[in-house]
């Protein structure tokens, strides 16, 4: 086991990086670097010196496989699957507008057709009290669609 000095020193570095260091020691080097802000700037340096640069060919690689035509052909679809996909998010906020504005003009029509209704009722119903009954289901019916959520009395 090595000794520890208080800071991590380049022979535990190098025995970090060559994976010679024993769980006890391990977690004691790492413990230090995260309460000490000196020895984990040493210790990024000494890891960011190991990174290895990139062949000088990758980039014209990269470049060169990105003009293809499997990643032409991929933004295409990326492209037209995203038109089709606010395409139908468009046809349905349409819809839920057409729909709307049919309820909020229709209550208006329905009591002006059920005012016809009734009134022909009344002409040939052999029962009056059946008429009020249904007119009272008519106008709970009525202020249920103007005014959702409330509750309005029966007229049993």
């Amino acid at each position: 086991m090595r000794e520890w000095t208080g800071h991590v020193t380049p022979e535990w570095l190098e025995a970090f990086q060559q994976e010679d260091l024993e769980e006890k020691e391990l977690m004691q080097l790492l413990e230090h670097i995260e309460s000490c802000n000196y020895c984990a700037d040493q210790f990024a340096a000494y890891i960011e010196t190991d990174l290895q640069e990139p062949p000088a060919y990758l980039h014209e690689e990269i470049l060169e496989r990105s003009q293809g035509i499997s990643m032409q052909a991929a933004r295409t679809v990326y492209q037209t699957s995203r038109r089709m996909r606010l395409f139908w998010y468009s046809l349905k906020v349409g819809a839920a507008v057409a729909v709307s504005l049919l309820l909020l003009f229709a209550s208006p029509v329905a009591e002006e057709r059920s005012l016809q209704i009734k009134e022909s009722y009344w002409e040939t119903s052999p029962s009056r009290e059946l008429g009020e009954k249904m007119d009272g289901v008519w106008q709970e019916f009525t202020g249920w669609i103007k005014n959702p959520g409330e509750k309005e009395e029966s007229y049993d």
